[in-house]
């Protein structure tokens, strides 16, 4: 525990016993909401290039199991344009199969761009609003005990058999 905060204090000495955040002395006293747009275009990106990545390599791989078939050791009788065409078909069912692949994986960083989006409209919303103070909250009133209710006398006389203990 000590060697831990010897290290916080020698990275951080404006902070060396302080507990509270670093991010305003490294200078973000300020919320910028525009680093959520950016946030999610970086995201975005990411997921194209994912997309694009599976896509050529099991494109590769796909005309490489292709290409397998023309070795000496697959005993397959293709020749000519024949081998060429199994290679190409190799490659193009390669390339379909890596852009679903691909798709599939982007998806969880396009929905992390969506929540950065959502999140820079809240932003924008909650910085238009005029500062306005919460609603106090109403003090507390401790409960009182319901006060007993007396029934008429002719209730109790008329209909009920006296109960006994």
């Amino acid at each position: 525990m000590g060697l831990l905060r010897a290290r916080r204090s020698a990275a951080y000495p404006a902070q060396a016993g302080a507990r509270s955040c670093r991010c305003r002395s490294r200078g973000m006293s300020e919320l910028d909401p525009t680093i959520f747009t950016q946030y999610a275009e970086h995201l975005l990106r990411r997921a194209e290039h994912v997309v694009a990545r599976w896509t050529a390599v099991c494109g590769i791989v796909g005309a490489l199991l292709g290409a397998t078939l023309l070795t000496s050791w697959a005993h397959w009788p293709i020749h000519g344009q024949e081998a060429r065409l199994v290679v190409l078909l190799g490659g193009v069912a390669g390339l379909v199969l890596g852009y679903s692949l691909g798709s599939r994986r982007a998806v969880g960083l396009q929905l992390q761009a969506q929540l950065a989006q959502h999140q820079y409209q809240f932003e924008l919303l909650i910085l238009a609003r005029p500062n306005m103070q919460p609603d106090p909250v109403p003090e507390s009133v401790p409960a009182q005990a319901p006060a007993p209710v007396q029934l008429p006398a002719a209730v109790l006389s008329s209909s009920a058999p006296p109960v006994s203990q």
